[in-house]
């Protein structure tokens, strides 16, 4: 579901009418249009994490950034298991994570693989190491 086009239209609108408006649309475009959706796409990401933990299969979204991937895992992984596990790899992004909506508020392994504007979410319950590697 497509709420409004793609953020990259509005940062090339954004940054045309910067250079007469001294770079005040650039932090309009930050508030009004990609915060939230990289609001809206980390909600949808957890809402799919929790599907696979309910289902034990995989989950793939569409028209996804990578700031909102980035927002999952900043807000929610557990910090002193990612120091163990590392940050990922350029399209694949791992780690343990805890919220209180999803798994009881346990910690589940989460895995985030990108292509494109697409992304494969793999998610299971605890600590899972081949979950947590580069392929």
């Amino acid at each position: 579901m497509i709420l409004f086009p793609r953020p990259r239209i509005f940062f090339v609108a954004a940054l045309a009418a910067a250079i007469p408006t001294y770079g005040i649309t650039l932090a309009v475009f930050y508030f009004l249009f990609k915060r939230p959706y990289d609001s809206r796409v980390a909600s949808l990401i957890l809402a799919e994490a929790k599907h696979c933990l309910e289902t034990g299969l995989d989950a793939e979204l569409f028209n996804v950034n990578r700031a909102g991937v980035e927002r999952v895992f900043s807000k929610f992984s557990l910090p002193e298991l990612e120091l163990k596990y590392g940050p990922g790899a350029p399209f694949v992004r791992w780690g343990v994570l805890a919220h209180p909506m999803i798994n009881e508020g346990m910690p589940f392994s989460m895995r985030v693989t990108r292509n494109g504007g697409q992304i494969k979410i793999e998610a299971s319950d605890g600590e899972v190491w081949w979950m947590l590697k580069e392929d």
